[in-house]
């Protein structure tokens, strides 16, 4: 696979530390404009600038070269969901379930379709369906979040929480099961 950068990486995964600072000095605007779409925060912008300096470096080392994915591409998808992760951590973290939705698109949220977990939430109180969340483990609550609010897709939500595909649709499984067994208990 040929790109502008090959020789630089290829150097830099050796551990040529010219080659690495090279690599995030050529990747500075990058990081900028991730920065500005993704979580703009003139008060955190430099601790932003660093942690997507961190970002690439890490990059540089994880990144794959038989992926068929050009680096600039994998660099600037790692970017992205690093940035969007920080956004929606504090977001999850600092704002109440219920603040951020009103309590009946919750359930608009949640009814996804006429399956039998869908139907089973549909039927049950809000306030329990609130209670039941709030219960799950910060990942299982970001993946309900992630999921059911942001309407990501799975395979987004996984990359954004480095996890697989398959440990993310397991969690989310489990997650609606914790939800439905703490409302049946209810």
């Amino acid at each position: 696979m040929e790109y502008k950068m090959k020789d630089l990486l290829e150097s830099a995964k050796v551990g040529n530390q010219d080659s690495k600072l090279k690599i995030v000095e050529n990747l500075r605007p990058l990081i900028i404009s991730s920065i500005k779409k993704y979580n703009y925060n003139n008060e955190l912008f430099e601790d932003l600038y660093e942690d997507g300096k961190v970002e690439i470096l890490k990059s540089i080392n994880e990144f794959k070269e038989n992926k068929n994915t050009p680096f600039l591409g994998y660099v600037k998808m790692k970017l992205k969901y690093m940035y969007l992760n920080k956004s929606n951590k504090k977001t999850l973290d600092t704002v109440p379930i219920e603040k951020r939705h009103g309590k009946e698109s919750l359930l608009e949220i949640l009814d996804s379709g006429e399956n039998s977990e869908d139907i089973l939430i549909k039927k049950e109180n809000t306030d329990e369906i609130l209670k039941a969340i709030e219960k799950l483990d910060m990942n299982s609550r970001k993946i309900i979040y992630l999921y059911y609010v942001k309407n990501m897709k799975l395979k987004d939500i996984c990359v954004t929480l480095d996890l697989t595909y398959y440990s993310g649709a397991k969690m989310k499984e489990r997650a609606i099961k914790k939800i439905r067994d703490f409302i049946s208990r209810s």
